[in-house]
């Protein structure tokens, strides 16, 4: 795809140098900096947000865990059905 993006003038003076020293072209010095950076970007982002959501959701765990009240009825007895499963 061509694109055009605004290089401050210095920097730009640098990586031609650089491309000229290495043989190669000012597009191709740009693609292997993108290369290099998004693909550590990418998978940083989504693996930082899956540590951050299984360490939300054990925090949600140990609160409920703690949250057990101790009371002894069945789940039916706390929600008010009765051994036929009618409401009491």
């Amino acid at each position: 795809m061509k694109t055009s993006i605004e290089i401050d003038d210095q920097l730009y003076r640098r990586a031609r140098l650089v491309a000229v020293e290495n043989g190669t072209t000012l597009r191709a010095l740009v693609e292997a900096g993108l290369r290099a950076v998004l693909p550590a970007t990418l998978e940083e982002n989504v693996e930082t947000r899956l540590t951050k959501s299984l360490a939300a959701m054990r925090e949600l765990q140990a609160e409920f865990a703690a949250a057990a009240t101790g009371d002894r009825r069945t789940d039916d007895e706390i929600l008010g059905y009765d051994e036929r499963g009618l409401p009491s």
